[in-house]
């Protein structure tokens, strides 16, 4: 089992002056203007603006600012109702409380008492279980505010829930999820329902919730043999190295492009963070494996990717393979890394979007188009924070709230 060295920049030169130059291009613009409009989630507000200000403090790049914001996000949190999702809620900005051990992380237990009732109901088989808005967003701030015993007691909570709802899948455990509660696009597919295996939504990220529980030893035996089950049926998923979205009851898997948040990038995250909270070495190499392939698979599908965003555009790939880089030392991901980080960079452009980095999005007509989106997912700041990670020496551990790692792992 390899152990990770210290974290490094994977650019150089004149590329490592730019991609720092723009990362606080990004900032400069978020307070320039952006900032007066955002709101308090962690996706496109305030909170994801403090973990920019704070990278980059720490870089040596900005003096930083990240208490202000998250006392304005605080504020603008008790004007409005927010559910309990990491990506739309409160939880979002709990978590970042908690990430960048603000002053306020030590008012968290209102937050606590509420994530405990949260995880105390269980959930619709398909809904409510998901990363971006459900219980495994619930136990990645669990994840973050470990050792705390509450925090421990949360996690294993949130952990028996998600063994509860798996179920028998093909050759393993899944999570099903029902017609209604897949996209429209995908429900008029899979009428039936489907198995999801993403890491946004499905198999991929619940099992990496999962790998961090049993980690920090709160996993029941039943939770370990989900687990296992869940890790067998995403390894069997990935024929010829290339893992689908969804998986229905017959007939085809639904292919995508490879992705954080669909794909064979997620999959391999997912499966790499759970071999290393089993120690298990050869399962962490199947892993690797699946991210080369991933390398290939997007050098292959290169002209698709037209938007740079985490969520499914270039600087998304970058953070993936160079963190999985980081981890293992595999002289291909590195390139990999290198190869998606040079791509981010060419698709910035001057006085547009948010300091250079626009994202494609729903224009007020309702059709598919370019818009300015400054927030972590699919906006600027996370751009931002990915050209910071591939161009300096700290390790970016804003992106647990992704699972790009795990707490702990």
């Amino acid at each position: 089992m390899s152990s990770a060295p210290a974290w490094h920049p994977v650019l150089d030169g004149a590329e490592r002056l730019r991609a720092l130059e723009l990362a606080r291009g990004v900032y400069e613009a978020l307070r320039a203007g952006a900032l007066r409009r955002a709101n308090p989630s962690l996706d496109d507000g305030l909170p994801s603006a403090a973990l920019l200000s704070a990278y980059l403090a720490r870089a040596g790049l900005d003096s930083g600012e990240p208490e202000a914001l998250l006392e304005a996000a605080a504020a603008r949190a008790a004007d409005v109702t927010l559910d309990a999702s990491l990506f739309r809620g409160f939880t979002g900005l709990a978590w970042a409380l908690a990430h960048l051990d603000a002053a306020d992380a030590d008012g968290l237990e209102d937050v606590d008492e509420q994530l405990e009732e949260v995880a105390a109901g269980a959930p619709a088989p398909g809904r409510g279980l998901d990363l971006i808005s459900g219980l495994a967003g619930v136990g990645v701030y669990a994840l973050e505010r470990l050792p705390d015993p509450r925090a421990r007691a949360l996690l294993a909570r949130v952990a028996v829930r998600l063994t509860e709802a798996a179920q028998r899948a093909p050759q393993g455990r899944g999570w099903w999820t029902p017609a209604e509660h897949l996209p429209p696009t995908k429900r008029e597919r899979f009428p039936s329902g489907a198995w999801d295996l993403g890491l946004a939504h499905g198999a991929a990220g619940m099992l990496a919730v999962l790998a961090g529980a049993h980690r920090a030893e709160v996993l029941t035996p039943a939770g370990r043999d989900v687990l296992m089950g869940a890790r067998t049926f995403l390894e069997a998923q990935c024929e010829a190295h290339r893992a689908p979205a969804y998986l229905p009851p017959t007939g085809p898997a639904a292919s995508t492009r490879p992705a954080w948040c669909y794909g064979t990038p997620g999959v391999a995250l997912g499966l790499f963070w759970c071999a290393r909270a089993l120690d298990d070495a050869e399962g962490e190499a199947r892993a690797l494996v699946l991210a080369r392939a991933a390398a290939r698979e997007a050098r292959e599908e290169e002209a698709r990717f037209e938007e740079p965003g985490l969520c499914h555009g270039t600087a998304g790939l970058a953070h993936f393979f160079n963190r999985l880089y980081q981890a293992s030392g595999d002289a291909t991901l590195g390139e990999a890394a290198r190869q998606w980080l040079r791509r981010t960079l060419d698709s910035h452009q001057v006085g547009q979007g948010v300091g250079g980095f626009r994202a494609r999005g729903r224009q007020p007509d309702g059709r598919l188009g370019w818009t300015e989106e400054p927030g972590l997912v699919v906006g600027a700041t996370g751009v931002a924070l990915a050209l910071l990670a591939g161009a300096s020496a700290i390790e970016p551990g804003w992106d647990r709230t992704m699972l790009f790692s795990v707490r702990g792992l």
